[in-house]
């Protein structure tokens, strides 16, 4: 899975179809925009979303959970969970993580404890808002 990936499945966002604006929460606007300037056909993207992969549940944000989880079934063995919210809630649950290059590596307590207590600052002190978003695979027969 890609970073859109995980931001177009676990998202409230929708296209306007008469004035073709993005519609949903402004966090995941912005964060939709960004990967638009980056070269993807959001709107595309968007339109096709629900042909694409079957949703099993969705969880909506809330500011007690501080973080929106959505499961899609991504093929006929797998079922793929993505969650984005507050770093500090959604870090907490991660074992893995992509690094440069998409090499998929394990995700120790110090590199959790630099991301929330050093990377995550520095955007604050910035005030800019900070989310995480996360991904995880269940065989079919795990998730039934």
């Amino acid at each position: 899975a890609d970073a859109f990936s995980s931001v177009l499945y676990n998202s409230s966002v929708f296209m306007d179809n008469k004035t073709s604006l993005l519609t949903g929460n402004v966090s995941e606007i912005g964060m939709v925009e960004y990967f638009g300037r980056c070269g993807i056909d959001v709107n595309t993207e968007l339109k096709n979303r629900e042909n694409v992969l079957e949703k099993q549940w969705s969880i909506p944000f809330s500011s007690s959970r501080k973080r929106s989880t959505n499961a899609y079934k991504i093929n006929s063995s797998t079922v793929r969970v993505y969650c984005t919210g507050a770093p500090e809630k959604v870090i907490e649950r991660c074992t893995k993580m992509v690094a440069e290059g998409g090499q998929i590596k394990e995700l120790g307590d110090a590199e959790k404890e630099y991301a929330i207590k050093t990377v995550q600052k520095q955007y604050m002190s910035q005030t800019l808002r900070t989310l995480l978003t996360s991904y995880c695979d269940y065989d079919i027969d795990e998730w039934a």
